[in-house]
């Protein structure tokens, strides 16, 4: 069975991730979690405030300065590597994304790898608590949850 987690630990961390180390681990854990915000965010990123390689390092830091406690407050202050205001939006008319819900993604997300790849992230330290992340959304849990006609990106 050990073959097969490997294969998709390496299928998704990608073969040039050092599986040995930690921080080289949690990098790809946030930067998988902006490709998944850029779902959303793609047509947007040229207006953002800083490049990706500053959000995600920003991110990654941030994550660990808060010991890996998930809250609000990171999700505010991620908004502010995509615009200056937590409420400003960016794209304009009814074609726009706000900084908050940008961030609002890369963290939950980032979370979400972080839990999945805890043993190979946490191995000197406790695994953090993750039941207060929030469950990112995704069209599986909508139609489980019965929610009709709401796009989610």
């Amino acid at each position: 069975m050990d073959w097969k987690r490997n294969f998709l630990e390496s299928s998704l961390l990608r073969r040039s991730t050092n599986k040995n180390n930690p921080n080289e681990v949690q990098a790809k854990c946030v930067d998988l979690a902006y490709k998944d915000m850029m779902t959303a965010g793609r047509y947007y990123s040229a207006l953002f405030l800083h490049t990706r390689e500053k959000i995600c390092r920003d991110t990654n830091e941030a994550i660990k300065q808060c010991d890996y406690v998930f809250s609000r407050d990171l999700i505010q202050k991620t908004s502010l590597l995509f615009c200056k205001d937590i409420k400003d939006i960016i794209g304009s008319g009814n074609k726009y994304v706000t900084g908050y819900g940008l961030a609002q993604k890369l963290i939950n997300m980032t979370f979400k790898y972080l839990y999945v790849f805890s043993d190979l992230i946490f191995v000197d330290k406790a695994i953090p608590d993750f039941s207060s992340c929030d469950c990112p959304l995704d069209s599986i849990i909508i139609k489980k949850a019965h929610i009709k006609d709401c796009v989610w990106s």
